[in-house]
C-alpha cells in the first residue's frame, strides 16, 4: 500500500504529466517510416558489422529501454533538475530525428544473421514489418543513456548500476543486430553529451 501511495502522489502525477511531451516525441518514432524511406548503409558499415557476432540473449537488455523511458517521473526530482531532464531528452531526440530525415540509412542489411534462438519471439516482436529502419544514431542508446546517466548522477548509490545499465543496453544494440555499430556509437556520444549539458545546466 505505501509503494501505491508514493506512485498516486501528487507530485508525482504532476510529473507524469510533465513528461507526457517527451513520450509524444519519442512516439513519432514509429511514424517515420512512412516519411522517408531507407538508403542503402556505406560499404564500410557492412563489412564491420558482419565481423560482429550475434548474441541473442542481449534481446533481454534491449527491452530494458522501455523501462529507462518510463522510471523518471516516479523518482524524486527538484523541479529545476527534472525540466532540463526533459528538455535534453526532447532535443537530443529531435537531433536524432533531424539524421534519420537527412541520412536515412537503415538496418536491415544485417539482421539477416539472426538465427533461431530462444528468445525468437522477442526478436519477432520487435520486427515489425513496416518498420525495418533503425536509424543512424541509435536512438535506444540516446534515451536510455541520457536517463542512466542522468538518474546515476541523482542518486549517486546507483550510479554502477546505472553505467552497467546503459552499458548493456549500448552493446545489446549491435550485437542482436539491430543496430549497426556506427550508430549505437554515435547515440553514445549523443547520450554523453545530453548528460554533461544536464550536469551542466544543474550545477
Amino acid at each position: 500500500m505505501q509503494f501505491i501511495n508514493l506512485i498516486l502522489d501528487v507530485n508525482k502525477i504532476n510529473q507524469v504529466k510533465q513528461f507526457i511531451p517527451y513520450w509524444v516525441v519519442m512516439s513519432l518514432y514509429f511514424t517515420l517510416p512512412f516519411i522517408v524511406s531507407p538508403i542503402a548503409p556505406p560499404e564500410c558499415f557492412l563489412v564491420i558489422d558482419n565481423q560482429i557476432p550475434f548474441v541473442w540473449w542481449l534481446v533481454l537488455p534491449y527491452y530494458f529501454h522501455f523501462i529507462a523511458i518510463v522510471i523518471p517521473p516516479f523518482l524524486k526530482w527538484e523541479e529545476f533538475e527534472f525540466n532540463q531532464l526533459i528538455q535534453t531528452l526532447i532535443v537530443s531526440t529531435l537531433i536524432c530525428y533531424l539524421f534519420f530525415v537527412v541520412w536515412p540509412i537503415g538496418s536491415g542489411n544485417i539482421e539477416s544473421p539472426i538465427s533461431s534462438n530462444p528468445f525468437q519471439v522477442l526478436f519477432k516482436i520487435i520486427d515489425l514489418h513496416w518498420h525495418k529502419q533503425n536509424y543512424f544514431p541509435s536512438l535506444h542508446v540516446v534515451a536510455s543513456g541520457i536517463i542512466g546517466l542522468v538518474i546515476g548522477s541523482k542518486f549517486p548509490k546507483s550510479k554502477w548500476m546505472m553505467w552497467v545499465y546503459v552499458g548493456f543496453i549500448f552493446f545489446s544494440t549491435f550485437l542482436t543486430k539491430q543496430h549497426f555499430l556506427a550508430d549505437s556509437i554515435s547515440g553514445l556520444i549523443i547520450a554523453i553529451i545530453g548528460w554533461k549539458y544536464w550536469l551542466f545546466r544543474t550545477q
